[in-house]
């Protein structure tokens, strides 16, 4: 699921979730997502990743959050760190 918050103490709206896939431990996501970036707030969007269990409850396996104005001054790809294991690699289209 990724959302967005303006700010620390700002209210948290959903951008979207990316669809599952299946089957792998190095899995990649094409989709796209947007949302009204406003250069004069502290925004934030916020990656949270789960492993989808059709038996039971899907796992929080993590989640990471990048700051939109450090995103859009460092270029085109942005790579955050999973607080147990993993990348998440971003790249603006």
């Amino acid at each position: 699921m990724v959302a967005y918050t303006d700010g620390p103490s700002g209210s948290v709206h959903e951008v979207g979730r990316t669809s599952t896939v299946s089957s792998s431990k190095d899995p990649s996501w094409n989709d796209i997502m947007t949302f009204h970036w406003n250069r004069s707030k502290d925004q934030r969007l916020r990656f949270r990743i789960y492993d989808d269990d059709n038996l039971r409850r899907d796992d929080h396996l993590g989640q990471a959050w990048l700051e939109v104005n450090d995103y859009v001054a460092k270029g085109q790809i942005y790579t955050l760190l999973l607080p147990k294991k993993g990348t998440i690699t971003i790249r603006k289209v």
